[in-house]
């Protein structure tokens, strides 16, 4: 589209988005001075192949702060035998991540959006390698225990970046038909990152639940379990560090030019995009409805282990039900978006179907652990791998349905509010493992009741893409749209 034409038609997308603003209540979107700097015309955009380098290394990161964040989760027996810790102790130190997240997901959100990506990135990384360092000063368990501690917390410092700048990094360096797909790759990575953690735990430390016998009780298996669980937190330190000094040395807050129109205009500063926020009804349920689904569920596979002892599921068994389901569900997303990227829409059918299969499987595997249904090890992997599949893969398409029922709002914003539904409900559910007297047999139904909430109210919700359209009706990227407008 040659410049003469290009400049009334963003005159018309301004227009078009103002309107929106005015009659939705959405605030002042960008001004018609904003135009003013890309000289008259459509502002020149293009694709650099680092963007998939800058996403991988973002992936990476996330993936890692999970790696670290989830650490006691799949040892838990054997951590407790080490340092003397009870089980709620060990939920303790998972509920770190909620905690931080909650104390520090909007001024994250904040310096997303004055500072861009390299700031907030580079204090996510070094926040993990910070936390991992205090982990490994002492392995003496007075000592070591409040540094441990010291250190989840620390690294949960880091964990609203890692999982509020999804969106911000798809949009700052993708043009719009790799959006969404870009999108799952940077959300998707902190939960492969989980899946990873039930693997390399218990692939470095002693599952204590095999030993048989007075072996259990000598002091040489916990001494040998120690080292074990010492050099575990010496491997994750070594690979925090690497990546800071990549993040410090590689990682740019944005290309030299921007991968579609969108990416060029300004969005709504933080405070505004904060009250637009909380006045869209529509964003407030599809938050609410990924805040009570994933939230829920990864409290439930973090504490996947310590639930399911009671049925007689062994910490290593628990460990590779919470991994098939987490991979189940990166691929499942991934797969997704690629879909929603083709088509440009369709995301609430698609996560409709997904609450409706993850409800299904969720229950037939709650009734398995209550033998009403007689468990067998297939279907109980099945059923897990399914509910994962569904919820995991339902990540990236509510981000992405987020920023589209926002914009402007900033993505980082938007995206920062959204998690932070999530770890608010991770939050209460790793919190009630501590009440003195409760068991654990509640933790599936409540999962399964998350699930089946969700169906009727995604109803309600009227999917639409701002966003989109504006680029869309810019010519940019070629970009598609097959769900409603937003006239």
């Amino acid at each position: 589209m040659a410049d003469d034409e290009s400049a009334p038609l963003l005159r018309h997308n301004l227009n078009r988005i103002n309107y929106i603003n005015s009659s939705g209540n959405y605030g002042t979107s960008t001004s018609s001075q904003e135009f003013s700097a890309l000289s008259g015309g459509q502002p020149k955009t293009k694709t650099y192949w680092y963007r998939w380098y800058i996403l991988g290394l973002f992936a990476l990161i996330g993936a890692l702060e999970n790696i670290t964040w989830n650490t006691w989760g799949p040892i838990e027996a054997s951590s407790r035998l080490t340092y003397g810790w009870s089980k709620g102790t060990v939920s303790l130190l998972a509920d770190w991540g909620a905690i931080t997240f909650v104390l520090c997901v909007f001024p994250s959100a904040w310096l997303l959006d004055v500072k861009g990506l390299r700031v907030p990135v580079l204090l996510c990384s070094a926040s993990i390698a910070v936390g991992c360092g205090l982990r490994i000063i002492s392995s003496e368990s007075d000592t070591a225990t409040p540094l441990i501690h010291m250190g989840q917390f620390v690294i949960g410092l880091g964990g609203p970046v890692g999982q509020s700048s999804a969106t911000v990094i798809s949009s700052t360096w993708f043009p719009a038909k790799q959006r969404t797909t870009a999108t799952a790759v940077a959300s998707l990575a902190a939960y492969v990152g989980t899946a990873i953690s039930f693997v390399i735990g218990p692939a470095f430390v002693t599952d204590i639940e095999k030993l048989t016998g007075n072996s259990t009780t000598q002091p040489n298996v916990g001494q040998k379990i120690g080292k074990e669980i010492m050099n575990l937190l010496y491997l994750e330190f070594g690979i925090a560090c690497i990546f800071f000094v990549l993040v410090l040395f590689t990682f740019p807050a944005k290309p030299p030019l921007p991968p579609s129109t969108t990416a060029s205009l300004k969005r709504l500063n933080f405070t505004q995009g904060l009250k637009q926020l909380f006045r869209n009804p529509q964003f407030q349920l599809i938050a609410f409805l990924y805040g009570i689904t994933t939230g829920v569920y990864s409290a439930w596979c973090s504490d996947l282990a310590l639930n399911l002892s009671a049925y007689d599921i062994s910490n290593d068994e628990a460990s590779w039900f919470g991994f098939w389901a987490v991979v189940a569900g990166a691929a499942s997303g991934i797969i997704l978006s690629l879909i929603a990227d083709w088509f440009g829409g369709f995301m609430k059918a698609i996560l409709l179907g997904l609450f409706v299969i993850a409800s299904a499987s969720f229950t037939v595997f709650s009734l398995m652990c209550v033998k009403i249904i007689t468990p067998t090890l297939g279907l109980l992997y099945a059923t897990s791998a399914a509910g994962g599949l569904c919820l995991n893969g339902a990540i990236p398409l509510f981000f992405e349905l987020s920023v589209e029922a926002s914009y402007p709002v900033a993505e980082g914003i938007n995206t920062g509010f959204m998690t932070f539904s999530n770890n608010f409900y991770c939050l209460i559910f790793l919190t009630l493992p501590m009440i003195p007297g409760l068991n654990t047999k509640w933790m599936n139904w409540a999962l399964v009741g998350s699930c089946i909430v969700c169906v009727p109210m995604m109803m309600f919700f009227k999917e639409k893409h701002r966003r989109l359209e504006v680029d869309v009706r810019s010519g940019c990227d070629n970009a598609v749209i097959n769900a409603p407008s937003v006239a």
